[in-house]
């Protein structure tokens, strides 16, 4: 477990910035009472903060978004799940932290939700559709 104080920050609350510090466990992607002892302190001093990002409405194994020409319907569904992959290395990487996807090829959203939450992939949390 891993417990990081962040100080110096400016939080935005009611309309004003507010100096203040917070305590994470990064473990668990939760604030903790600022009594915990923290493995590590980070100053914020110039530094911006967002919460994490949600996009709802996705495609995950959609290739046009991953900029890709082939055809899906050329494609098997392993190279799909592979591009559907880098689809959501990428949200991650734009600062995405949970998605909704809404339509997927061959349910790939769906394993891909389970793997995420199994923890065998690193993935925004994925609110997949229904079963075809």
């Amino acid at each position: 477990m891993a417990i990081i104080t962040y100080t110096d920050g400016a939080i935005f609350q009611a309309g004003q910035f507010v100096a203040q510090s917070f305590t994470v466990d990064t473990t668990q992607g939760v604030f903790v009472t600022p009594d915990t002892p923290a493995d590590e302190t980070v100053s914020l001093a110039g530094q911006y903060v967002v919460p994490g990002l949600i996009n709802a409405h996705t495609h995950v194994t959609d290739l046009v978004a991953a900029d890709q020409s082939p055809a899906l319907t050329n494609m098997t569904e392993a190279e799909v799940t592979v591009f559907a992959q880098k689809n959501l290395r990428d949200l991650l990487l734009d600062g995405v932290t949970t998605i909704r996807n809404v339509g997927s090829f061959a349910n790939i959203d769906l394993s891909l939700a389970r793997l995420e939450q199994l923890g065998t992939i690193t993935a925004p949390l994925i609110v997949g559709s229904v079963p075809r």
